[in-house]
């Protein structure tokens, strides 16, 4: 029975505590349909982002013949590119389809957390547990992050399982999962660090006796899953060049201030932050005791990497939510104490707020113009001429192609390439493509741009600034 209001629980009668749980559970029941019924119609309505537009211009060019990292950079491994190059042959370069692969990542990661929640604790777990999986990861687009944090979630799940059943089997399948998810992005092995690290923090507290054993096993499935991906990819893009992309330029990049701005974004924050020090400080957690230490040392690595990295932009924080999740909803579920009816109000309010979200991701896409703005720029810029712009969103809009180095600006970018040769290389464009990003080329670029191209047209309040579309002289 979904919603029984008696059950014995920890030794005791809880029906007190089954009231709350049902409305929390009811809540989240309408919160998870509305999430899913919003974004099912934002697949045919959203407008492209800054970072899915990039993975979209990407995913076409390879279907052009381009080879990744040799003849189109990015620093971004491979493995998300291609489901959306396929996607493109059958149902075409458009919005409608980067926006259906980015639904079905993050339903999955939905579906994935109800079964895990289910499994952990009960019915009603998963269902609120899916429900916050849905606010915190169907906002974003298509991103690195939720694929790769989907194959996470997926490893520490059966980290899990063996903290609960001790069958050593679960490692390696834990680590085949994380190293598959590193090739959506590379911080997927603060998984398998949070994984060894708990491993050393519990033989140290005497709790295990094979260290090694367990260290090498979480290892030895990560790479099962990581050295064949790492040498077909090797092979048909070139190691050298995917190296330097992967490796070598992130490691040389300047970072630039971080972004995180929205309102949404920042109660995003402040629910981390709570949802952590709440459970693992006050709430008194008698069982599962093991587990709660390891979502501890999960949060604790994560968050110290975003402190370390060069950059902190929202969606890097999706890395935190299965630990946050887990620690969450166990502590409801298991924990004591006044602080837990503090996590109840939290949650209540964070599902209040998704709703404040959602509209103002309305309202900001209302504003864009990016619909306007498409039928403009392919009306003006014939099909087949050369273009640059500074954002691939305006690539995809008006359908154009470039051919040189890079195809978008960014800190990173004018921080590590010479760009030097743009003057020269834009004397055979046609048309130029400008939002506020221009500031990355230089001076003397723009210079060079205002001597040899005409400003042909110029949209305000476009996306996160204006676009100015040049026609050479």
């Amino acid at each position: 029975m979904i919603f029984s209001t008696r059950k014995a629980y920890n030794g005791k009668d809880t029906s007190k505590f089954m009231n709350k749980f049902n409305l929390l559970t009811i809540l989240s029941v309408a919160v998870l349909a509305f999430c899913i019924i919003i974004n099912m119609y934002e697949i045919s309505n959203r407008q492209l982002g800054f970072d899915d537009a990039g993975m979209s211009y990407i995913s076409k060019e390879i279907n052009n013949g381009k080879l990744l990292y040799s003849e189109i950079f990015d620093h971004k491994p491979p493995l998300n590119f291609y489901p959306l190059s396929i996607m493109f042959l059958f149902l075409g370069v458009k919005p409608f389809t980067t926006n259906l692969l980015a639904f079905i990542y993050s339903a999955l990661f939905i579906i994935i957390s109800f079964f895990i929640f289910k499994k952990l604790a009960d019915y009603k777990s998963g269902i609120i547990g899916a429900a916050l999986s849905a606010i915190l990861i169907l906002n974003y687009g298509l991103t690195n992050e939720v694929p790769m944090t989907l194959f996470g979630f997926l490893g520490i799940f059966f980290y899990i399982l063996y903290l609960e059943n001790g069958k050593i089997g679960n490692l390696p399948i834990a680590g085949i999962f994380i190293g598959i998810g590193a090739w959506f992005k590379q911080p997927a092995v603060i998984f398998l660090g949070a994984i060894i690290l708990h491993q050393i923090y519990t033989y140290w507290k005497g709790q295990k006796t094979v260290l090694i054993k367990n260290i090498l096993l979480s290892i030895l499935g990560f790479l099962l899953s990581f050295l064949p991906l790492t040498a077909v990819f090797s092979f048909y893009l070139g190691f050298k060049n995917m190296f330097y992309s992967l490796i070598i330029f992130n490691m040389q990049f300047s970072g630039s201030a971080s972004r995180i701005v929205s309102i949404g974004k920042l109660f995003f924050l402040l629910f981390s932050i709570f949802s952590f020090l709440i459970p693992s400080l006050f709430i008194k957690w008698e069982k599962k005791r093991e587990l709660k230490e390891f979502l501890v040392i999960g949060i604790l690595i994560t968050i110290l990497f975003f402190i370390l990295n060069k950059e902190i932009f929202e969606q890097h924080l999706i890395q935190l939510i299965p630990f946050i999740l887990a620690l969450c909803i166990l502590s409801i579920r298991y924990g004591e104490g006044k602080f837990n009816q503090i996590l109840y109000v939290l949650l209540i309010i964070f599902f209040i707020n998704s709703i404040l979200v959602f509209a103002e991701g309305f309202a900001r896409a209302e504003i864009t113009g990016k619909p306007e703005i498409a039928s403009e720029l392919r009306s003006l810029i014939p099909e087949g001429s050369k273009v640059f712009s500074d954002n691939p969103v305006y690539l995809i809009l008006s359908n154009s192609s470039t051919d040189y180095k890079i195809f978008y600006l960014a800190p990173s970018i004018s921080s590590v390439f010479d760009l030097s040769d743009f003057c020269s290389y834009s004397k055979q464009l046609s048309y130029i493509i400008l939002t506020h990003r221009k500031k990355y080329l230089g001076q003397e670029n723009l210079d060079c741009i205002g001597e040899n191209f005409v400003l042909l047209k110029k949209f305000e309040n476009i996306g996160e600034s204006y676009v100015e579309i040049w026609k050479k002289k």
